[in-house]
C-alpha cells in the first residue's frame, strides 16, 4: 500500500471517483461527504494525505485545515475547490496546505501531487523519528556516570538547562565525551526542538572555517556563485558546538567574540549584520589558560566562553566508570552485532581497570567492539582483549621465563619508554603485596637479597610499617602516567 487518503467533499460523484481511481493505484481511500464525518474519520485513524473541499455544507474547509494540521502537523492537506480566487489559495497555503487544486482537476496532476505529499510525509516522519532517537540517545539517563566526578558534572549541566544563552566551555582529553555532554545539554534544554550544529575548528583552514560558520554572499570570492547559509544561521534557535576551539585563528576568535557579545554576525562579503539566537558550547583538549598565557588564544574570548566551565577528568582518574562503561558498550554491540554476550570475566575486568586508557572512553569502546567481533563465547575473556592493554601479562612472562633474553611477544607499548626506576618501584610494590608485606619472601621472589630490597624500599619512599599503595598502572616514579 502506497498510503492512506482521506477525501472530504460534499459531491458524492467526486468521492466515488477518487476512491475508485486511487484504490487501483494501491492507496487505501476513506471518503466523507461532510466536515463532521471527515473529522470523525480523522480522529479515529491516521492518514498520510487529506483531500479537502474548501466549501462544505457544515463547515469551512480552512477551519478544518487548521484543526487537522494542529492535531497532526505531518499530515499533507490538498485543498480542492471550484473557486479560483488567488486570495483563497494564498490563505490556504499560509495555513499549511500542501497545495491547492481547482475543480475539475486533472487526474494525473492530482496523482503526482499525492505522490509528492505522501513522500514528504514519510520523509518528515523519518526526520521526526531520528530526532526522537537522538534525544533518547543523548538523554541523561543513558550517560554512564558512576564516579563522583561525572555525577557532579551531570548535576552542573542539569542546573544550566534553562539558562538559554549561557556559554559553556568543556575541557578534557580526546575521547572523554565532550561531544556527548554538549549534545546532552542541547537535548535537555528548551532548544531541543531546534538544530544542534557541530563543527571541528581544527579540521578546516581559517578562511574556510569563517565561511562555514558565518556563510557568504554571492560574489564574496571566486567560487561564490550564490549565497550560502552558515552554521550560525543553521543553528538559529538551537546550539552551535565548536569543537577544538583552541585551534581557531586569532582573527576568527575576534569575530566569534563579537557574535557572543552582540548576538550579531556578518556573512563573508556581506555588509548587513544579522541577528543570531544560538547557544555557544565550545570544547577543547588543550588547556585554554595556558593558550592564553602563551598568547595563542584571546583572553577576552576565553572569559566569555568560560562562563560555565566543565572539566572532564580522564578515564584513568575515574575508574569507577570503567565497569559501567564496559557493560554499556557490551549491551550496545550486542544489539548492533546481534550477539548475546552476557558480560565480562573478572580477570578481563581487572585488566581493564589496570590499564591507563590514554584514549579514554573512546578507546575502551573500541577495545570492547574488537573483543566482541572476535569472541565466540558468551562472555568476554582476557584472551579476547588486545595484548597492548594487558601490562601484567608482560611482567608475568618476564617472571615465568627469566632465561629468555629476547623481548616477550606480549611486552606491550604501555611500558615502552618509561623510566626503569618507575617500573622497578611498581615491581617492588606489587611483589610486597603478593608476599603480604614479608620482605624476605618478597626479596626471594624478586631474585635479590633482603638488604638490597630494603635499600630500594628506602630509595623509593616505601616502608614496611605502612600500607603499600594500591595496584595501579606502571607509572613514572609512582606518578600518574599521561
Amino acid at each position: 500500500m502506497k498510503g492512506r487518503l482521506l477525501v472530504i467533499d460534499d459531491e458524492k460523484l467526486i468521492c466515488w471517483s477518487l476512491q475508485k481511481d486511487f484504490s487501483r493505484e494501491d492507496y487505501e481511500v476513506v471518503t466523507a461527504q461532510s466536515a463532521q464525518e471527515g473529522l470523525r474519520f480523522f480522529a479515529e485513524e491516521p492518514f498520510d494525505v487529506a483531500l479537502l473541499d474548501i466549501r462544505l455544507p457544515d463547515g469551512d474547509g480552512k477551519e478544518i485545515l487548521q484543526i487537522m494540521r494542529k492535531k497532526d502537523p505531518l499530515l499533507s492537506v490538498i485543498m480542492l475547490t471550484a473557486n479560483d480566487e488567488i486570495r483563497t489559495a494564498v490563505q490556504c497555503m499560509q495555513l499549511g496546505a500542501f497545495t491547492y487544486l481547482h475543480k475539475p482537476f486533472d487526474f494525473e496532476e492530482l496523482k503526482l501531487n499525492i505522490e509528492k505529499a505522501v513522500e514528504r510525509k514519510k520523509m518528515q516522519q523519518k526526520i521526526l523519528n531520528w530526532e526522537t532517537d537522538e534525544r533518547v540517545k543523548y538523554d541523561f539517563a543513558n550517560i554512564v556516570a558512576e564516579s563522583p566526578q561525572m555525577k557532579q558534572i551531570l548535576e552542573l549541566i542539569r542546573r544550566i538547562f534553562h539558562s538559554e544563552l549561557t556559554t559553556v566551555l568543556i575541557e578534557g582529553e580526546s575521547g572523554t565525551g565532550k561531544d556527548l555532554l554538549a549534545r546532552a545539554l542541547h537535548y535537555g534544554s528548551q532548544r531541543a526542538s531546534k538544530s544542534f550544529v557541530s563543527i571541528n575548528c581544527a579540521a578546516l583552514p581559517a578562511t574556510l572555517l569563517e565561511s562555514e560558520l558565518f556563510g557568504y554572499e554571492k560574489g564574496a570570492f571566486t567560487d561564490a556563485k550564490q549565497s550560502k547559509k552558515g552554521l550560525v544561521e543553521e543553528a538559529q534557535g538551537g546550539t552551535l558546538f565548536l569543537d577544538e576551539i583552541g585551534d581557531m585563528s586569532k582573527d576568527l576568535q575576534a569575530k566569534l567574540l563579537h557574535l557572543i557579545d552582540q548576538k550579531k554576525y556578518r556573512k563573508v562579503g556581506g555588509v548587513k549584520e544579522l541577528e543570531a539566537d544560538v547557544r555557544i558550547v565550545a570544547a577543547t583538549n588543550k588547556g585554554l589558560k595556558n593558550e592564553v598565557a602563551e598568547g595563542r588564544f584571546r583572553q577576552d574570548l576565553y572569559y566569555r566562553l568560560n562562563v560555565v566551565p566543565i572539566d572532564i577528568p580522564p578515564l584513568r582518574e575515574r575508574k569507577e566508570d570503567i565497569p559501567a562503561l564496559a557493560h554499556f558498550f557490551i549491551a550496545h554491540f550486542n544489539r548492533e552485532f546481534r550477539k548475546t554476550i552476557s558480560g565480562i570475566h573478572p580477570e578481563a575486568m581487572q585488566i581493564l581497570l589496570n590499564y591507563s586508557w590514554p584514549g579514554n572512553a573512546r578507546e575502551l569502546k573500541n577495545v570492547i567492539e574488537r573483543a566482541m567481533i572476535l569472541n565466540r563465547e558468551n562472555i568476554l575473556l582476557p584472551e579476547h582483549l588486545p595484548s597492548e592493554i594487558d601490562c601484567t601479562c608482560a611482567l608475568k612472562d618476564a617472571r615465568l621465563h627469566p632465561e629468555k633474553n629476547e623481548p616477550s611477544d606480549r611486552i606491550t607499548s604501555c611500558i615502552a619508554g618509561l623510566p626503569l626506576e618507575g617500573i622497578e618501584k611498581q615491581a617492588i610494590i606489587q611483589t610486597l603485596q603478593a608476599a603480604d608485606g614479608n620482605q624476605s619472601r618478597a626479596a626471594r621472589m624478586l631474585g635479590i637479597g633482603r638488604d638490597a630490597l630494603r635499600y630500594k624500599m628506602i630509595k623509593f619512599g616505601l616502608s614496611s610499617d605502612k600500607d603499600m599503595p594500591e595496584l595501579g598502572d606502571i607509572t613514572h616514579s609512582g606518578e600518574t602516567s599521561a
